[in-house]
């Protein structure tokens, strides 16, 4: 993990930048020749059990430098933060953390990972890391046949958690925007699955209920019919997907 007595060291580096510590991670940063200005890219991968961090860590470390030039990767907590820069132009970065999920040897240590891209500075990485921390594992209650997570739907959790919490009267409102699919649990799980869990997919959405695909289709569009929301267009189904997440929250 590092060792976190010497100063100069990749560990004290990141503990600089996600405590926004920018003239300390300038200096570190110069002293370990790391090109922390190209740094705009960071995952959060939440593990288990730390006996087996130094496993994970070296291999997401091996996978990692495939396509990043600048990668540095340390444990806090339970929680490995690899931040990165200088991505290999011809690869799309978000396929890049969905493979390494879906193709890690230690896909069963891991609990939860957060793509987060444009970090433009240590303020950004700070805030991140302390709205996913602030999220915890309340992530689960809402998603929960997922590991990878991306940024903005972390900053969408932490309103829906904020939202639940604020009393009867703005739990009412939020459960208005679903109320007429409230007495009808086949078309609310539907719905909750589909913008939830399926992301959109149809396809993903059928083989989670064990549906055809045609009749997630007949669903969706009677959903759509009933709440007045189209859940299909993403500028109508924000408020839609709030509500469902403040659902699962309350009702976990």
């Amino acid at each position: 993990m590092g060792n976190k007595h010497n100063e100069v060291s990749e560990y004290a580096l990141v503990k600089a930048i996600i405590n926004d510590e920018s003239d300390k991670m300038r200096r570190l940063a110069h002293l370990l020749h790391i090109d922390v200005a190209s740094i705009q890219m960071m995952w959060l991968v939440f593990i288990h059990d730390l006996s087996e961090e130094k496993q994970i860590r070296e291999e997401l470390e091996e996978y990692l430098f495939k396509y990043y030039k600048t990668a540095v990767i340390q444990t806090i907590d339970h929680c490995i933060i690899a931040l990165m820069g200088n991505c290999s132009y011809k690869y799309n970065e978000y396929e890049i953390a969905a493979e390494y999920i879906d193709t890690t040897n230690s896909s069963s240590l891991i609990f939860e990972m957060v793509y987060a891209p444009r970090m433009r500075n240590t303020q950004d990485v700070r805030r991140m890391y302390r709205l996913v921390n602030s999220v915890g594992r309340k992530v689960h209650l809402i998603y929960e046949h997922r590991k990878l997570y991306t940024a903005a739907e972390m900053r969408t959790m932490k309103q829906a958690i904020d939202m639940s919490a604020q009393g009867e009267e703005v739990l009412e409102e939020w459960m208005a925007v679903i109320d007429p699919l409230l007495d009808d649990p086949d078309l609310l799980k539907t719905l909750m699955t589909f913008l939830l869990d399926a992301k959109g997919n149809y396809d993903e959405c059928g083989k989670m209920l064990f549906v055809h695909k045609n009749t997630v289709k007949y669903r969706i569009k009677k959903i759509s019919e009933l709440i007045g929301y189209d859940v299909t267009v993403n500028s109508e189904f924000y408020d839609v997907c709030i509500a469902c997440m403040i659902y699962r929250l309350i009702h976990s």
